[in-house]
């Protein structure tokens, strides 16, 4: 079965066992095409995946500062893509392929799996490599401080 065959909706049980779709519309619109059609429903408790704002703190203060330490004394410095792909790998773990090992995708962790990660990543770094990494929102000097 392909992606184009799937819809994905979140929304809410009612009393009665109806589902109540968070975007009425949009999903009629999307289950508007496959009307007549046997399908499969299956329902999952709804996990909030992890916030905008918990990746862009990721993206623009943990990775970067991570590619840095882990990019002296190499003649290239890591890419932020570099930094990120050895984080999943270290601290989410990886899966196995047919060529090999691939780290697991941060894109799928909770808002409190991602949390755990990058804890574990500033965690690390203060203590293996003595590199503090600001916490969101906190702004340090050239020597750490807040």
């Amino acid at each position: 079965m392909s992606e184009s065959d799937k819809i994905s909706f979140s929304g809410t049980i009612d009393p009665k066992g109806h589902v109540k779709p968070d975007e009425v519309g949009v999903t009629r619109g999307r289950l508007a095409r496959w009307i007549g059609r046997r399908v499969t429903v299956v329902v999952s408790r709804y996990v909030k995946q992890r916030s905008n704002n918990q990746n862009a703190w990721y993206w623009s203060t943990i990775v970067p500062t991570v590619a840095g330490y882990l990019s002296q004394g190499r003649v290239l410095p890591l890419s932020n893509d570099q930094a990120h792909y050895v984080l999943k790998s270290a601290f989410i773990g990886q899966e196995e392929t047919p060529l090999g090992p691939v780290p697991c995708s941060s894109a799928a962790l909770t808002t409190a799996q991602f949390s755990e990660y990058v804890e574990r990543i500033r965690a690390h770094a203060a203590t293996e490599w003595k590199l503090p990494i600001p916490g969101p929102g906190e702004y340090w000097d050239d020597e750490g401080v807040a």
